[in-house]
Parts: C-alpha cells; sequence; structure tokens
C-alpha cells in the first residue's frame, strides 16, 4: 500500500510482480475520498489512511470499502482536533497514535476511534515539539516521534 499524495489515492500493489491490483480512495473530501494523503499503515485487515488535507485519519477495509473517520469528534463528523496530520502508530494495546503537526501534539485512540489521550505542545522543551512529522511504535511498546525544527527523534514508552 502507497499513499499518492499527487493522486489523493492510496494504490495497493503486488510485492512480487509490482502489479498494481487496486486503488482506494479518490480526491475530495466526503468519507472514503481523501485530500493529499500522506501515510498508510495496514494492521489486522484494516487500512489506515493519514487524509493530511482534510485533517483526519480515514480507515478502509482491505478491499478499499470506507469504514471510517477518525479525527477526534465523537462519530468522525465534527470538528478535527488535528491540524496537518502525519504519521501514525498502534501499540501493543491497541492504541493508535497520531502526529498532528502544526499543533504539535500527539494524540492517541482506540480501536472504535475514541480519542483516548493527548500530549504535547509547540516548543524544545520535554514533552514539547516544533513540527513533528514521523512516528513509529516497536514491538517493546516505545513511540519515537522525529521532531522536526528541534532535530531530534523524541521516544516515549507506553
Amino acid at each position: 500500500y502507497v499513499a499518492d499524495v499527487g493522486l489523493s489515492q492510496v494504490l495497493a500493489f503486488d510485492v512480487s510482480s509490482g502489479k498494481k491490483l487496486q486503488e482506494i480512495g479518490k480526491k475530495g473530501s466526503a468519507p472514503g475520498e481523501l485530500s493529499s494523503p500522506n501515510f498508510v499503515m495496514v494492521r489486522a485487515g484494516k487500512v489506515y489512511v493519514v487524509d493530511t488535507g482534510n485533517d483526519r485519519v480515514q480507515v478502509f477495509d482491505e478491499q478499499g470499502k470506507f469504514l471510517q473517520t477518525i479525527n477526534g469528534s465523537k462519530d468522525g463528523k465534527g470538528e478535527t482536533v488535528f491540524v496537518n496530520p502525519r504519521g501514525i502508530g498502534v501499540d501493543g494495546r491497541g492504541i493508535m497514535y497520531v502526529v498532528s503537526n502544526i499543533n504539535a501534539h500527539i494524540f492517541g485512540f482506540n480501536d472504535k476511534g475514541e480519542q483516548v489521550l493527548s500530549f504535547g505542545e509547540i516548543g524544545a522543551d520535554e514533552n514539547q515539539f516544533n513540527l513533528p512529522n514521523g512516528l513509529w511504535v516497536d514491538d517493546q511498546g516505545r513511540i519515537y516521534i522525529t521532531d522536526t525544527v528541534n532535530q531530534r527523534i523524541a521516544v516515549y514508552q507506553n
């Protein structure tokens, strides 16, 4: 699965042959539509797409059927908590972490899409970030966050 910012789609390819298998989404802002998708992650049969241009994460099944919008509001239809979301990762408890780039926050959501945690603010001190961009969770539950302007990688243990 590859997020294509220019096409506003996610493309799925066969690893062996390189053949394109499917296209997920199309340009737009309705549920299932994408604007500048920046990151894609596949976990437990679901495709999570960071829909950066629409300030949300959208969830699809592996066949490309739209399932859910995650944006911090109760039903995914209200006001978003994200400002230019970027990287995502999931820990062993099933908490999905999302980097909100411009407002320097990290948000955590349970498998129902409900927000369960938030941390960070703009700055250079502990628990502060300046344009955080990427996020990765390792097998030991450590969360790595690239903090672009501060030129560092912040590491947290959940």
